[in-house]
């Protein structure tokens, strides 16, 4: 028993543990920025975030805080995307993107008296794992009346890069807000692989049948 105990063990080593919140960069701060694929504001936010973990992140679900001063409607389904290399005037290299349906849920919290929700994207299974490194987060609700993502200051975030970096796409250009904007990502950290851990499993195997065999020829 404690033999299949210890490779069981080893083999669950470099899978990660269960969701949890690897990056989420603060809440609302009582402003934001149009993000919107589509509809009326057609203009999309980005965020940028660094994982710092060795063997990166398993990621499982994305999401932005967003509000509508005209009411709520639309942002059923979401366009996102995950970049690398972004800056003023370069939309960088787009390693994934989708529209995909959205979930939202209030936050409670009211930007200038607009509700807020958080507009989420399950990609689990897509697989995607992203290794060391920046990045550039985009989720923005589709349609319906002009929704806002609201900006933040870092409070109560999660690796928050705090940077005030933020850009927008509109018209073309990727333009420099000076700002972050309330955006996360849910997953789990990445461990190594445990061979050594694997290898010393694997060897217990004989040494504890051997000591099996050894036994019962005494006992008999």
């Amino acid at each position: 028993m404690q033999v299949i105990l210890c490779i069981c063990l080893a083999l669950t080593v470099g899978r990660g543990a269960g969701a949890q919140t690897l990056f989420y960069s603060g809440d609302q701060a009582n402003s934001g920025n149009v993000d919107q694929f589509g509809g009326p504001g057609n203009e999309q936010t980005f965020t940028e975030f660094k994982i710092t973990n060795a063997a990166g992140w398993r990621i499982s679900s994305i999401y932005s805080n967003d509000f509508q001063p005209a009411g709520h409607s639309g942002g059923a389904t979401a366009e996102w995307s995950i970049r690398t290399g972004m800056g003023v005037g370069s939309g960088g290299t787009t390693l994934f993107t989708g529209t995909n349906a959205a979930t939202q849920t209030p936050t409670l919290r009211n930007p200038g008296g607009n509700a807020e929700y958080t507009v989420s994207v399950d990609i689990s299974s897509l697989g995607i794992l992203l290794g060391p490194g920046t990045y550039w987060l985009q989720v923005s609700p589709v349609g319906g009346n002009t929704w806002y993502n609201s900006t933040t200051m870092g409070a109560n975030g999660v690796n928050p890069a705090n940077d005030h970096n933020g850009l927008s796409f509109v018209g073309g250009n990727y333009i420099a807000r000076h700002t972050d904007y309330s955006m996360g990502i849910n997953g789990s950290l990445v461990t190594p692989e445990g061979s050594s851990l694997l290898m010393f499993a694997f060897g217990s195997v004989p040494f504890a049948v051997g000591f099996g065999h050894k036994f019962r020829r005494k006992k008999a």
